[in-house]
């Protein structure tokens, strides 16, 4: 089995905003998707991801761009307990909104532990704070 993870890489940069390649590994596939995006909209993840791994909340959604045709890209994520034992499950739907034949959708999930979570949480804090250009982690 391949390992299933999530990577976040930071590309390009400006004053208000950066442009990253998110990468999904599953255990059947691999999608990444490049966006623009800020740390407003990060931190919002990031403060979302909290009340899951704390289990304050039993989901959480997160998403970025539009999933309509004049759009720039769709991210859509859903982060859930799995289970009792600590299992996280992560839905990602990554829309590149291009025109075929460079037009990309892929829908594949991840089981991760509250642990991993937490680790990942803690990344993409210092990916907030500028002290970090990558978050890789949510390993099974």
């Amino acid at each position: 089995m391949p390992n299933t993870g999530v990577t976040i890489i930071k590309i390009w940069e400006d004053e208000h905003f950066f442009e990253i390649n998110l990468e999904v590994r599953s255990c059947f596939c691999v999608s990444d998707i490049k966006f623009y995006t800020d740390n407003t909209e990060l931190d919002e993840l990031r403060r979302g991801l909290l009340l899951i791994s704390s289990l304050s909340e039993n989901e959480y959604v997160w998403r970025s761009g539009k999933d309509k045709k004049n759009s720039t890209h769709y991210v859509h994520t859903r982060w859930y307990l799995y289970d009792k034992q600590g299992h996280v499950g992560i839905e990602f739907i990554l829309d590149n909104k291009d025109s075929p034949p460079d037009k990309m959708r892929s829908h594949s999930c991840v089981i991760t532990e509250l642990n991993q979570l937490d680790d990942f949480i803690n990344q993409l804090q210092q990916f907030i704070k500028g002290k970090s250009s990558v978050v890789k982690g949510l390993l099974n």
